[in-house]
């Protein structure tokens, strides 16, 4: 656990270097990828789950406004398969404003509006089970882009 600290320290070492060398431009259309670990829990009235985590992925695509501003969609997904067949997966689609205070920084913030999905499925004694809902959302949220190319930047 003590490598992630490390390494976060060490991207902002080298993104002095690669700001220098490749500005923070935006301009036209604008996409994004990401993977990681997604964690979701379910409560309602008769039921309840744990908390499971399965491994997310994350897509963005939309343009920019102006140089610090963009508009965009964006899907998330996490999905996780229990050793007994049990499936549960999250989804949020949903509509942002990602805002950069200074342009020539990666630091931003964003917001925005969407709706969320929630399937779970379980298996017991050959039996299954299917718990589905929707509900809408809000999104808000912070990063730092660390420019490491002319048109690609690492957002931990």
């Amino acid at each position: 656990m003590r490598l992630l600290p490390v390494l976060l320290l060490s991207l902002l070492a080298v993104s002095g270097t690669a700001d220098a060398q490749n500005p923070q431009i935006r301009k036209g259309f604008t996409a994004a990828v990401g993977l990681g670990v997604g964690s979701a829990g379910i409560s309602c009235d008769g039921c309840a789950s744990d908390r499971a985590s399965g491994l997310g992925l994350r897509f963005m695509f939309g343009g920019a406004l102006k140089p610090n501003l963009i508009l965009a969609g964006e899907f998330e997904g996490s999905s996780k398969t229990e050793l007994d067949g049990s499936e549960s997966t999250v989804t949020w689609t949903s509509f942002v404003t990602q805002w950069y205070p200074k342009p020539a920084i990666g630091f931003f913030v964003k917001a925005g509006v969407g709706f969320s999905a929630i399937s779970i499925m379980t298996r017991s004694a050959g039996l299954s089970d299917r718990l589905e809902t929707f509900a809408p959302g809000l999104v808000a949220g912070a990063g730092y882009d660390i420019r490491v190319g002319r048109n690609f930047s690492l957002t931990p």
